[in-house]
């Protein structure tokens, strides 16, 4: 992947023999993660269906139940941000008067979807200080990859 990067910034637009080698083995050995992924999740659920002893009522419902039972979302605790990072909220197309304050002046996040954008904004910022460093942003990488995936399907249409 580093290597696919690295064509692509040196030669943008420009598919060489190599870009296309490149990526062409980037396909395959995507496929391969992907069937022993799924190789890996059968097994898992193989297992797990083989504990199961049918000939035991008392112990075979409560297992069945444990597995298929519907679990509930994984909370984000509450977020404090400092008044003097006021960038992140930013970033993340908050606007810090529309929330809360703590009595140390935190800025009090609440709601999950609030969470996920400062917690985004906080990597795209972290990720950001890569520019300085010659490497690609992050969000470019991210941002030409969802038009090429537009692209595509706009293509199949």
């Amino acid at each position: 992947m580093t290597e696919i990067h690295k064509i692509k910034i040196k030669k943008p637009g420009q598919k060489s023999k190599k870009l296309i080698q490149l990526e062409s083995l980037l396909k395959k050995v995507k496929e391969k993660i992907i069937r022993e992924f799924d190789k890996s999740i059968n097994k898992q659920w193989t297992e797990k269906l083989k504990s199961i002893h049918p000939y035991d009522p008392v112990k075979c419902l409560p297992e069945i139940n444990r597995l298929f039972r519907k679990k509930g979302l994984t909370p984000i605790d509450t977020l404090k941000i400092p008044e003097g990072k006021i960038k992140i909220m930013e970033n993340a197309n908050l606007n810090p008067a529309e929330f809360r304050k703590d009595n140390i002046n935190n800025i009090i996040i609440i709601k999950p979807r609030d969470k996920l954008d400062i917690i985004g904004s906080h990597f795209e910022l972290a990720n950001n200080q890569n520019e300085n460093l010659g490497k690609p942003l992050l969000k470019s990488i991210v941002n030409t990859k969802i038009e090429e995936f537009k692209a595509e399907l706009d293509s199949d249409k």
